[in-house]
């Protein structure tokens, strides 16, 4: 750990919602219908597992929703929330930060780190089954927006205007999507992950090795 933001990216706090009546036990992932699952839960008495729980699961349910989607809905609830708590600041001024500084918070963070984070608290042979997000609706009806606004199109659209940088984030969760309907361990995830042609791992590992070397 370099910063105090990779404890608040890559939390020591790993969440999953049981629902019996569906055999699933999803994988509480923010803006991917978390609000509306921990609703449900404590009204339907759903239990959430967290962290060692998670050990001896045999399978963990992932719902993954397009990223620049993702992206701008997260960004949208991070400045709302931020405006929320420190009604001096100026909206606009905290969109900017969000998306000059890509990611410092996780409602916009990309699945793939969510996943990572997953991954430290499950056993190696976990099989997570990933889905599209509108087929949470399959096992609960309920939204809940947190009292999160809708962003509008125009805003959307300055939100997401071109930055290479984004690209290669939303490659590494449109790979992800592309296996939604597939039951994989976290090794066959890596694996994918290392056969694709963009070679987004090798670029990761990369950036990784660049300061883990002087460290050892």
């Amino acid at each position: 750990m370099l910063t105090d933001l990779d404890a608040v990216l890559f939390p020591d706090d790993c969440e999953v919602v049981e629902i019996p009546s569906h055999d699933r036990r999803i994988y509480l992932i923010m803006k991917n219908g978390s609000s509306s699952l921990r609703t449900e839960a404590l009204d339907q008495g759903w239990r959430i597992l967290k962290n060692q729980d998670l050990q001896s699961l045999a399978s963990v349910d992932v719902y993954l929703r397009d990223p620049a989607e993702r992206y701008v809905s997260g960004i949208n609830t991070f400045v709302q929330h931020l405006v929320r708590d420190e009604i001096s600041l100026d909206p606009l001024t905290c969109e900017i930060l969000a998306s000059r500084y890509c990611f410092i918070n996780r409602h916009y963070l990309p699945q793939w780190h969510w996943l990572v984070n997953l991954a430290r608290f499950i056993n190696d042979k976990c099989v997570i089954k990933l889905h599209m997000l509108e087929d949470l609706n399959q096992v609960t009806a309920y939204r809940d927006r947190a009292g999160v606004r809708p962003v509008d199109h125009d805003r959307a659209l300055r939100i997401l205007a071109p930055d290479k940088k984004l690209h290669f984030w939303f490659l590494l969760d449109r790979i992800l999507l592309g296996y939604c309907g597939q039951s994989l361990t976290w090794r066959q995830i890596m694996q994918i992950y290392q056969e694709h042609p963009a070679r987004p791992l090798q670029i990761l590992q990369d950036r990784m090795e660049s300061v883990r070397y002087v460290l050892c």
